[in-house]
């Protein structure tokens, strides 16, 4: 019979929970540390470098950066700010000093942070029992502005319950403060400091759900709770005639305030069982919520332990979302924690993870630099940088190479589940970087013999190989270097499905632009092998 040629270049699906015949050629069932390359082939993550020196911490494991911002005090320069956790529910704030290179602690055993924002060269955040504020030099408790020369017993009580408030979240030219006992408190107009104390909205529930995160969308703002989702619409808060709150007909809400994001005219937040995406349907009014890691990386992410923390955030038209887990072993006892990070990409509607670089707490475009900041273990403040491609190792702060590894889903060689072929090799087409080796190693298995899979047949591909040519003779402007290679791996054994597991640790670049394999089709021939018989 004649030869056949079956190619494989587009990887952009992500990852996949589907059994096999149920998922896409374009997608995998694993992308450690994996990216889509060009848009579509198969590429390592990119690194990340250090951004700034080492917060000067001492419990490598504990003091991790949970939060970085950036604000402008009214006079004075723009300061970053690092908010370090300090066991068990404390922070210490770190300013970084640009003239000395070296962060300065401004405040020390800080009630952890619930929620924050910047109003007029201010920093506040609440910390469960008090408003406080910065502002560039010096910290306080806010204090209510009453309506008249002092507080009356009314405004105190209310403004008892916005010191304990646990989000805060800003609509308009008012804020809206939200209780852990189901209340929605906001703002006179300009003045988060000055509250009404008829001002309050009731988000109550008969199954007794408590507010876990506020977040403005659309025309509205988003009332999370645990287990739903309200939506206030309205601008005329203190008429009280346009107001409107609607419980979205949602199957999840969230614990985890900080995972909530805007992207792409849309949020997306982490529920109990798995990513949800909000949005409002062309001519349509109503907030509509979609599950988009079902069938993706939902079993991924609640597998084996419970969730402890969740941190996203949105940079260029992606959803990072990084994730601290308790890992139990088969008996269900506690083994430890595990730092995984998963991303969605929006244009793509696809997910690849997981991604082992810690990740407590993200910033954008912070310090006048465009780029993804995170904050990780020991104190450390990292930058993606697109030409590294190594992590770091937060406990000695040496470079750590990248483990990746991606595994396609086994594929019918011949288009057929039932048609066995003699593969005859395997092509792989994969880039080669100027200056730098691309090793990475190929695994093939193939479901031939008594239904098992060959875990031998390994290929370290070196494509450093005679591909520089010509410069010698016509220098690099005109021919440069051959930007492809394409390697070949003879086979010559039989199989009907055939699956492709790249990985590698190298502290180099990793892009593959597709696979090739050529084969004959077998004659089809009846078998009963399998099939057992009965006398009855």
């Amino acid at each position: 019979m004649g030869r056949f040629l079956r190619i494989y270049r587009n990887f952009s699906g992500g990852l996949s929970e589907a059994a096999n015949d149920n998922m896409g050629d374009d997608q995998l069932t694993e992308a450690r540390n994996i990216v889509p390359g060009d848009g579509f082939g198969i590429a390592k993550a990119c690194g990340v470098v250090p951004a700034y020196p080492r917060i000067p911490v001492t419990q490598a494991n504990s003091n991790r950066v949970v939060r970085l911002l950036e604000f402008k005090p009214v006079e004075g320069d723009a300061q970053l700010l690092a908010f370090v956790s300090v066991p068990t529910v404390y922070e210490d704030i770190y300013r970084y000093r640009a003239d000395s290179n070296d962060w300065l602690r401004i405040a020390e055993n800080e009630r952890a942070v619930k929620d924050w924002f910047i109003f007029g060269g201010k920093l506040y955040y609440l910390n469960g029992s008090s408003l406080r504020c910065y502002d560039g030099t010096d910290f306080s408790d806010v204090s209510i502005n009453p309506q008249g020369s002092t507080a009356t017993a009314a405004e105190n009580s209310v403004w008892s319950k916005v010191k304990k408030a646990i989000a805060v979240e800003q609509r308009g030219h008012r804020w809206f403060y939200a209780t852990k006992d189901n209340e929605v408190i906001f703002s006179e107009v300009g003045d988060p400091a000055s509250i009404d104390p008829t001002s309050i909205i009731n988000v109550n529930t008969k199954n007794g759900d408590s507010i876990t995160a506020l977040h403005e969308f659309n025309d509205g703002l988003l009332i999370f709770k645990k287990h739903s989702i309200h939506y206030l619409q309205g601008w005329d808060m203190a008429g009280g005639s346009d107001v409107r709150l609607q419980q979205l007909n949602v199957s999840s809400g969230t614990v985890f305030p900080r995972s909530v994001c805007t992207v792409d005219n849309g949020v997306i937040y982490l529920g109990s069982n798995g990513l949800y995406r909000l949005t409002v349907p062309d001519s349509s009014t109503i907030v509509a919520a979609k599950n988009i890691s079902e069938g993706r990386i939902s079993k991924r992410l609640y597998a084996k332990g419970q969730i402890l923390e969740a941190v996203a955030a949105v940079w260029e038209n992606t959803y990072y979302l990084s994730v601290r887990k308790q890992i139990t072993d088969e008996s269900g006892q506690l083994t430890g924690t595990a730092d995984y990070e998963y991303r969605y990409l929006v244009a793509k509607n696809s997910f690849f993870g997981e991604f082992t670089m810690p990740t407590f707490s993200y910033a954008i475009d912070v310090g006048g630099q465009s780029a993804l900041f995170i904050g990780s273990n020991n104190g450390y403040v990292l930058r993606y940088d697109r030409n590294s491609y190594h992590y770091i190792d937060t406990d000695t702060g040496e470079a750590l190479p990248i483990d990746a590894r991606a595994r396609s889903k086994c594929y019918d060689v011949a288009g057929s589940m039932a048609q066995e072929v003699r593969l005859n090799r395997v092509e792989i087409a994969a880039r080669q970087f100027m200056e730098e080796s691309s090793d990475f190693s190929v695994q093939l298995k193939a479901d031939y013999g008594d239904y098992s899979w060959d875990a031998s047949l390994k290929w370290a591909s070196d494509t450093d190989d005679g591909l520089i040519y010509g410069e010698g003779l016509l220098g690099i402007g005109l021919w440069g270097w051959q930007d492809t290679v394409t390697k070949e791996l003879l086979v010559r054994r039989r199989c009907t499905r055939l699956q492709f597991i790249i990985s590698d640790e190298s502290d180099q670049p990793l892009l593959i632009y597709g696979l090739a394999l050529l084969y004959r089709k077998k004659r089809l021939k009846g078998s009963r092998r399998g099939v057992v018989m009965s006398n009855e």
